[in-house]
């Protein structure tokens, strides 16, 4: 996948409940162990680092292998749905290419009221 995309993001509600930190993440879990090697094989880091739902684990995640696209990831904000999880929000920064489209000429005729 990396060497695909320039850019890799997951983002989601992963339930990896048995890391604590994920600035150094570290599980005694099997799966969630394995998880964690490959993650951080591609380079994916974590934004998330403080609690995202009311156990006071770090469940919802963006990991992401460009963290600097992405401005002030922030949980807790203001949820707007009932949940045991908290928001998570930020902005991305991307430089969009636009392709560039001919230009559209319209002719205008007028219908012609002779015979020939």
């Amino acid at each position: 996948l990396i060497t695909k995309y320039k850019y890799l993001t997951i983002i989601g509600d992963l339930n990896l409940s048995s890391v604590k930190d994920w600035e150094t993440p570290v599980s005694d879990v099997c799966n969630q162990a394995d998880f964690i090697e490959r993650f951080t094989s591609l380079g994916l880091v974590s934004l998330v680092n403080s609690p995202t739902h009311r156990s006071g684990n770090i469940l919802d995640l963006i990991l992401t292998n460009q963290p600097e696209i992405f401005e002030r990831p922030t949980v807790g904000v203001d949820n707007i749905v009932q949940s045991d999880h908290v928001a998570i929000c930020c902005s991305i920064k991307l430089r969009v290419k636009r392709k560039s489209f001919p230009s559209v000429r319209n002719f205008l005729y007028k219908k012609r009221t002779g015979k020939l």
